[in-house]
Protein backbone atom coordinates (compact mmCIF):
# COMPACT_ATOMS: atom_id res chain seq x y z
CA UNK A 1 0.00 0.00 0.00
CA UNK A 2 1.85 3.52 -0.76
CA UNK A 3 1.06 6.21 1.45
CA UNK A 4 -0.20 9.03 -0.22
CA UNK A 5 1.60 12.53 -1.01
CA UNK A 6 -0.40 14.32 1.57
CA UNK A 7 0.32 11.79 4.82
CA UNK A 8 3.89 11.12 3.79
CA UNK A 9 5.50 14.63 6.03
CA UNK A 10 3.01 13.79 9.06
CA UNK A 11 4.29 10.48 8.92
CA UNK A 12 7.65 11.39 8.99
CA UNK A 13 6.72 14.06 11.65
CA UNK A 14 5.74 11.31 13.83
CA UNK A 15 8.57 9.15 13.05
CA UNK A 16 10.93 11.53 13.98
CA UNK A 17 9.76 12.72 17.07
CA UNK A 18 9.18 8.63 18.25
CA UNK A 19 12.58 8.39 17.27
CA UNK A 20 14.33 11.25 18.93
CA UNK A 21 12.14 9.47 22.07
CA UNK A 22 14.10 6.52 21.49
CA UNK A 23 17.28 7.94 20.96
CA UNK A 24 16.75 9.99 24.67
CA UNK A 25 16.19 6.50 26.77
CA UNK A 26 18.75 5.21 24.88
CA UNK A 27 21.33 7.88 25.40
CA UNK A 28 20.35 8.27 29.37
CA UNK A 29 20.56 4.39 29.34
CA UNK A 30 23.73 3.25 27.51
CA UNK A 31 25.50 7.10 27.81
CA UNK A 32 24.81 8.55 31.03
CA UNK A 33 24.70 5.08 33.18
CA UNK A 34 26.18 2.58 30.85
CA UNK A 35 29.73 2.28 28.75
CA UNK A 36 29.15 4.77 26.22
CA UNK A 37 29.80 7.95 25.27
CA UNK A 38 28.01 11.05 23.59
CA UNK A 39 29.73 12.25 20.44
CA UNK A 40 27.81 15.50 20.41
CA UNK A 41 29.78 18.15 22.45
CA UNK A 42 26.41 20.00 23.42
CA UNK A 43 24.48 17.41 23.99
CA UNK A 44 27.26 15.29 26.01
CA UNK A 45 27.75 18.38 28.28
CA UNK A 46 23.96 18.54 28.67
CA UNK A 47 23.80 14.84 29.74
CA UNK A 48 27.03 15.58 32.13
CA UNK A 49 25.79 18.73 34.26
CA UNK A 50 22.13 17.59 34.42
CA UNK A 51 19.96 14.40 32.86
CA UNK A 52 16.99 16.37 33.64
CA UNK A 53 17.43 18.76 31.22
CA UNK A 54 18.82 16.67 28.73
CA UNK A 55 15.29 15.50 28.47
CA UNK A 56 13.92 18.26 28.39
CA UNK A 57 15.37 19.43 25.78
CA UNK A 58 15.32 16.11 23.64
CA UNK A 59 11.90 15.47 24.19
CA UNK A 60 10.27 19.63 24.19
CA UNK A 61 12.93 22.22 22.46
CA UNK A 62 13.43 19.54 19.76
CA UNK A 63 10.30 18.29 19.15
CA UNK A 64 8.84 21.92 19.40
CA UNK A 65 11.76 22.92 16.59
CA UNK A 66 10.62 20.21 14.46
CA UNK A 67 7.32 21.21 14.74
CA UNK A 68 7.71 25.04 14.04
CA UNK A 69 9.60 24.00 11.44
CA UNK A 70 6.56 22.13 9.96
CA UNK A 71 3.89 24.52 10.59
CA UNK A 72 6.18 27.12 8.91
CA UNK A 73 6.03 24.89 5.86
CA UNK A 74 6.45 27.81 3.07
CA UNK A 75 9.12 26.15 0.92
CA UNK A 76 10.34 23.36 -0.58
CA UNK A 77 13.62 22.81 1.43
CA UNK A 78 11.18 22.78 4.51
CA UNK A 79 10.03 19.34 3.83
CA UNK A 80 13.39 18.49 2.63
CA UNK A 81 14.96 19.04 5.60
CA UNK A 82 12.25 16.94 7.91
CA UNK A 83 12.36 14.36 5.76
CA UNK A 84 16.84 14.48 5.82
CA UNK A 85 16.60 14.57 9.73
CA UNK A 86 13.82 11.55 9.67
CA UNK A 87 16.50 9.46 7.36
CA UNK A 88 19.44 10.62 9.46
CA UNK A 89 17.30 9.46 12.57
CA UNK A 90 16.19 6.07 10.94
CA UNK A 91 20.24 5.03 10.47
CA UNK A 92 20.51 6.39 14.40
CA UNK A 93 18.22 3.95 15.59
CA UNK A 94 19.68 1.50 13.15
CA UNK A 95 23.14 1.97 14.94
CA UNK A 96 21.17 1.96 18.37
CA UNK A 97 20.10 -1.70 17.63
CA UNK A 98 23.76 -2.03 16.62
CA UNK A 99 25.29 -1.17 19.65
CA UNK A 100 22.34 -3.10 21.95
CA UNK A 101 23.21 -6.34 19.83
CA UNK A 102 26.88 -5.78 20.66
CA UNK A 103 26.12 -5.36 24.15
CA UNK A 104 23.71 -8.04 25.20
Amino acid sequence: MLISKKMRLPIALMLLTVFNAIDAFFTLKYIKFGALCEANPLMDSLLQSNHYLFIFYKLVVVNFCVWALYKNNKTKIVPFILYLLTFIYSLLMMWWGYMIFLLY
